[in-house]
């Protein structure tokens, strides 16, 4: 599988980017001294009061090409953001859900993404955790949580899918 830089278009059924030219609006805050660009993006959850707003750092290992995806992963309760921190090129994989829900591993497509640019992925997502090409990198990330394992649900696949640059 190749993998394409990231694009609002290819990347919409799976999530939203989060860029700077994404903002709805762009507005003067704090005197003048610093400029709001707003709504980037729109977290998503199930409504219930059990889930608590959590925002953690990832420190993100280094990998080489070709990357091998054995697994995919989602967050049926919440929609998950990840901004980069530093100026790593990074690797995003999802694919979509076959009939039963599974992750549809014929539908999987890879994105590279780099500074300034982040994804949202929408609830139910199926993903591979996030890749950094290069160097090592940290990301933002903003989830809601329940605490359980409803949290995090993994996927192996039958035969893994390798990701060339």
């Amino acid at each position: 599988m190749q993998a394409f830089p990231l694009s609002s278009t290819a990347f919409a059924p799976f999530g939203e980017l989060v860029a700077d030219a994404t903002a709805h609006s762009i507005f003067p805050v704090n005197d003048g001294r610093a400029l709001r660009h707003a709504r980037l993006a729109t977290p998503k959850s199930i409504s219930a009061a059990y889930l608590r707003q959590e925002i953690s750092l990832y420190r993100v290992a280094c990998s080489p090409w070709p990357v091998e995806v054995a697994y995919f992963e989602r967050h049926a309760l919440s929609s998950q953001l990840f901004y980069p921190l530093g100026s790593a090129a990074y690797l995003v994989v999802v694919c979509a859900s076959d009939a039963l829900g599974a992750p549809d591993p014929l539908t999987a497509i890879a994105f590279t993404g780099g500074t300034g640019c982040g994804i949202n992925y929408h609830p139910g997502t199926w993903h591979y955790p996030l890749v950094t090409l290069g160097q090592q990198s940290d990301f933002l990330m903003l989830m809601a949580e329940s605490g359980t394992e409803a949290d995090c649900e993994i996927a192996w696949l039958a035969q893994p899918l390798l990701v060339q640059s």
